[in-house]
C-alpha cells in the first residue's frame, strides 16, 4: 500500500468506481490533473482517505467532498 497526497482543493484530478465486490477504487482518471500526475491508475483500491478505512463507494465519496485542502488517500495497487 502507498500513500498519495493531493493538494489544493478539489477538482483532485480522478473519479471513483466500485469493483465487483463493491469496493471504492480508481475509477477513472483526468489526464494532466493531479491524480495523473501523482501516479494513480484505474482500478487502484482505495483503502483510506485520510485516516479513515473506506469500505464503500459511498463512504469513498463523503469523505473525498468533506476534504477541502490535502487529500491522503492509501491505495493498493
Amino acid at each position: 500500500m502507498i500513500q498519495i497526497d493531493l493538494y489544493s482543493g478539489p477538482p483532485w484530478g480522478f473519479r471513483i468506481s466500485q469493483d465487483q465486490e463493491l469496493r471504492p477504487i480508481i475509477g477513472q482518471i483526468i489526464p494532466g490533473g493531479r491524480g495523473d500526475i501523482a501516479g494513480l491508475k484505474i482500478g487502484d483500491l482505495i483503502r483510506k482517505i485520510g485516516i479513515i478505512s473506506v469500505a464503500t463507494c459511498q463512504q469513498a465519496h463523503s469523505l473525498m467532498h468533506a476534504t477541502r485542502d490535502k487529500l491522503t488517500l492509501v491505495i493498493e495497487s
